[in-house]
């Protein structure tokens, strides 16, 4: 029957209860607008539209990635006329929704009773609503907490804040370790005392804590150290270069605190009463004649009075004009008034020059990561002068793409997973935003940006038929680099938190269309203990061809990835379109040489991407389809890569809950993409089970342990970019499964790292 060559699949793989027949008969009534027990099919037409454009509404995107089954036509066609027009140049199996619905209702002419449909709606197997408890999918963020232990709930929780605590502990004792030694030296010191009084004794505590507060906070600024130790994968479990925002802050609010204290305890104390007349002799004992005062303004007059004054007031200029509210009123008068650390920092460098209590220190601790500093953001000065062309295609309605060619026209060094710092000068010349890479291919690097601030918003704003000049900093390191690390890795991502690991795929994507093996071209990190590893790159037959490389963008649109099997139509001066192109090229050559494509390695990826809407799968839809159809043509021995969507919003009307699951199944062999996401793989309705997900992975690989050897043992890499809340529930079945696999024997390490996106 037509209907189950269409939708037989439409609840594979799950023990989801069917629709009861409660259901069926609202389906029915909801349908039967006239009451009268017959449907026409008309009536299913147009609920089925009304429908569609509640799922899946219009944009006012410039390119709808959208297939609509209204405007399914024959890839070779490009123009927009209706497809109930041009029937002679559409192929007789995309008529819109009419054949849609004479493939769901197989036999049905003109109208059909309650009995007659709710026979055929059974044999669509769309699960019900009205699941059992136990069987309904339940993602594991809230429902999973209540039935764990306090044990196991700690336990997850330390998993994933333990590190990040430990540091923090670091840093407290530093601080305090300093605080005490300078502190207790001078109470114990009485020619100190004895001169300048208690408030030499509480300046002196404040200035301890702030060596190391002050050296983190500028060293927390820096990008290029973040990038160089996350190369190394325990500096990067115990300093979480993702809060370093955050930390930053926090370090220059407690420095202000010392450095006011510090101030307090010289101006109120010491001063006062080093300038009393009985204080004059203890002053020549403890300094010298030579630097022995007798007022209140000379202390201040000399250099350590007048810069440590002057080095506050900065300070405070700087915290006050860092507050979110000023920001958010004048971001350029916020990055303005940071640039008075300058300044400050040279203050601090020369406050105690003049020795007069102790050799300066304070110096010493900001000489280096005020260099690093400054050299860093003068780069980055110089990189917002050379323009880059960049093009920008709107995506949807909160989403736009940017293509940035380099100036050189060579290849951009970007690991996939990294971000940049985005200028555009026709914005801000001062403002840098970073942004996550989604595509990084020979001389284009490709963002994906959401718009919902003031600066995303202005952007949006430009114009996309011409070229906009932007300033690129970086790449800088991030989590997700360290994907290549491990032979089997799953990757788990919500909305366009995403973003970091599309990067992933368009690697793996590319390296594969050019006959490479991704890992051995992006290399292992040495702290995995892999730097001996030899990993053997896919080998091809001989052929006299030459390997296609290009430049291309995620941000295609649905309709080009389901022609990918076309002839080449794509311009090759469209960079958001070229490597839509090549990749054709490169897939026929792979088709054709498949049964020689050996690889000595076997690898694994899981890739799962929940979001709340079916439109937002469209960001990255094109790029999921190309590594599907690629991974069709790589052995599953070699490499086994499973997409996996999930459309987590829940549709109570049951017309839009059933029709989803009809529109998201229905294939055909000319079309073979989903006609409400525009994928050519299945998307999964409702909030994933991630410890059924990883469970599964857990025994299939388990199964697989004898038969392959893995470089990095039996690490499996568990990559993860959302709330910590799902994050630590994540960590929470990744221990349980590294009991199970000790138990069993499996040799099996789930190594699990998660990645804030902002």
């Amino acid at each position: 029957m037509p209907n189950q060559a269409f939708f037989e699949d439409v609840a594979a793989g799950s023990d989801l209860q069917p629709l009861n027949d409660d259901e069926i008969n609202q389906f029915f009534d909801d349908i039967d607008r006239d009451g009268d027990g017959w449907i026409t099919v008309n009536d299913l037409n147009m609920k089925l539209k009304a429908v569609h454009d509640e799922l899946a509404p219009a944009r006012k995107a410039k390119h709808d990635h959208l297939h609509r089954i209204s405007r399914r036509i024959d890839p070779t066609w490009v123009n927009e006329e209706d497809v109930e027009k041009t029937a002679g140049r559409v192929n007789s199996q995309f008529n819109g929704t009419r054949e849609f619905l004479r493939a769901a209702l197989p036999g049905v002419k003109t109208n059909i009773d309650r009995a007659e449909f709710a026979s055929i709606v059974r044999t669509w197997k769309v699960p019900s609503q009205q699941q059992p408890r136990g069987d309904q999918p339940q993602c594991t963020a809230s429902g999973q907490a209540r039935s764990t232990t306090w044990y196991r709930i700690l336990r997850a929780h330390w998993s994933v804040e333990g590190p990040r605590i430990v540091f923090l502990f670091f840093v407290f004792c530093l601080a305090l370790a300093f605080f005490l030694w300078q502190g207790l030296f001078y109470t114990s010191n009485t020619k100190a005392r004895a001169a300048f009084g208690p408030g030499v004794v509480v300046a002196k505590f404040a200035a301890g804590s702030l060596y190391p507060v002050l050296a983190l906070m500028l060293l927390s600024m820096s990008r290029w150290l973040s990038t160089w130790f996350r190369r190394s994968y325990w500096i990067s479990k115990f300093v979480d270069w993702d809060y370093h925002k955050s930390f930053h802050m926090s370090m220059a609010w407690i420095g202000l605190f010392f450095a006011t204290m510090h101030g307090i305890g010289h101006m109120t104390g010491s001063f006062l009463t080093a300038s009393r007349p009985d204080r004059l002799s203890a002053d020549v004992k403890l300094v010298g004649p030579q630097q022995g005062l007798s007022t209140y303004t000379t202390y201040l007059r000399l250099l350590p009075g007048w810069s440590g004054l002057v080095a506050l007031g900065l300070y405070w200029i700087i915290a006050l004009l860092a507050l979110p509210q000023v920001r958010r009123w004048s971001y350029e008068l916020f990055q303005s008034a940071h640039l008075l650390m300058f300044p400050f920092l040279g203050l601090l460098c020369i406050h105690g020059a003049l020795k007069i209590l102790q050799d300066p220190m304070l110096g010493f601790w900001l000489l280096i990561p005020s260099t690093l500093i400054l050299f860093e953001r003068c780069y980055r000065l110089a990189r917002g002068f050379i323009g880059l062309r960049a093009t920008m295609e709107i995506l949807d309605d909160d989403t736009v793409a940017l293509s940035i060619k380099h100036p050189g026209g060579d290849s951009w060094r970007c690991q996939p997973g990294q971000y940049v710092l985005l200028q555009v000068p026709s914005l801000s010349f001062w403002q840098w935003h970073p942004f996550t890479v989604s595509a990084c291919a020979d001389e284009y690097i490709n963002l994906h940006i959401k718009t919902d601030g003031n600066w995303t918003s202005r952007l949006r704003d430009l114009p996309t038929d011409c070229y906009i000049k932007v300033g690129i900093d970086g790449p800088f390191g991030a989590p997700a680099q360290r994907f290549y690390d491990f032979d089997r890795a799953i990757i788990i991502g919500a909305g366009v938190g995403i973003t970091p690991f599309s990067a992933i795929v368009t690697d793996m994507e590319r390296h594969l269309s050019e006959k490479r093996d991704p890992w051995s071209m992006s290399g292992r990190s040495s702290v995995m203990s892999l730097r001996s590893a030899k990993i053997a790159p896919v080998k091809f037959a001989d052929t006299d061809s030459t390997s296609d490389s290009a430049s291309y963008s995620t941000s295609d649109s649905a309709s080009d990835s389901a022609s990918d099997s076309a002839s080449d139509t794509t311009s090759t001066t469209d960079s958001l379109k070229h490597f839509g192109k090549l990749f054709r090229l490169a897939q026929a050559k792979l088709e054709s040489r498949r049964n020689s494509l050996t690889t000595t390695k076997r690898r694994r990826v899981d890739f799962h991407w929940s979001v709340r809407e079916e439109r937002h799968l469209l960001w990255f839809s094109s790029l999921l389809n190309r590594a599907h159809d690629l991974a069709d043509l790589i052995p599953r021995q070699d490499l086994e890569l499973n997409i996996n969507t999930h459309i987590t919003a829940k549709r109570t009307k049951i017309s839009e809950h059933i029709f989803r699951y009809l529109l998201d199944a229905y294939r055909t062999p000319s079309c073979p993409v989903s006609a409400l996401t525009g994928l050519k793989t299945k998307s999964h309705f409702g909030r994933p089970d991630y410890r059924e997900i990883l469970e599964d992975f857990y025994t299939a690989e388990a199964k697989k342990a004898a038969m392959y050897s893995y470089d990095n043992g039996g690490r499996v890499g568990v990559f993860f970019c959302g709330n910590s809340k799902l994050g630590r529930d994540l960590s929470d079945i990744c221990a349980d499964l590294n009991v199970r696999s000790r138990a069993e024997g499996t040799k099996m390490e789930f190594v699990f790292m998660m990645e804030v996106f902002g």
